[in-house]
């Protein structure tokens, strides 16, 4: 498997991680989420804003 189509799929486990905590924090199942989840969507979070952040500041 090419290292591409790796990082792609990283990228859609990331975005499904990021939405199934936003969903269900959304849908008032808070407490559903695990803390570990809410740390790994987190960091994710910050991956995927990084780009556009420094990209803004220069």
């Amino acid at each position: 498997m090419s290292r591409y189509r790796m990082g792609i799929r990283l990228m859609a486990s990331a975005a499904g991680f990021i939405a199934w905590v936003v969903v269900n924090a959304v849908a008032d199942r808070y407490r559903k989420i695990h803390p570990l989840m809410r740390v790994v969507a987190a960091g994710f979070l910050v991956c995927f804003a990084r780009g556009p952040v420094t990209a803004l500041l220069g």
